[in-house]
């Protein structure tokens, strides 16, 4: 599977079997997309930023209409439930030895 980033505000998931026409197309931006990032970690989550300075956190096995949580970067001060949300999924990608995985 394959992740593009568009100019037209959108992420597309793409398969090699099925050259012609995106599997699924992710709306949520209200600008260009810049980049899009599989996590490591967990093949079901993917981050893309677009160009108002936004970060979209997608889990494709919970919900593909929307992302999971939308961070405008460079605020100073997470809310509550942005954090709430972003500790519910980092907490499962610390491994049992201490070590950390990034998010993308």
């Amino acid at each position: 599977m394959v992740l593009s980033s568009s100019f037209d505000w959108t992420v597309k998931l793409w398969s090699p079997k099925f050259k012609n026409k995106p599997l699924i197309t992710f709306e949520s931006s209200d600008d260009y997309v810049y980049d899009v990032c599989w996590n490591r970690a967990n093949p079901s989550l993917f981050s893309a930023v677009d160009g108002e300075g936004y970060i979209h956190l997608w889990d494709i096995s919970k919900d593909t209409e929307a992302p999971i949580l939308k961070y405008k970067a460079g605020k100073r001060i997470m809310s509550l439930s942005d954090l709430t949300n972003l500790l519910q999924i980092a907490m499962p990608l610390i491994k049992p030895d201490g070590m950390k995985t990034a998010l993308s």
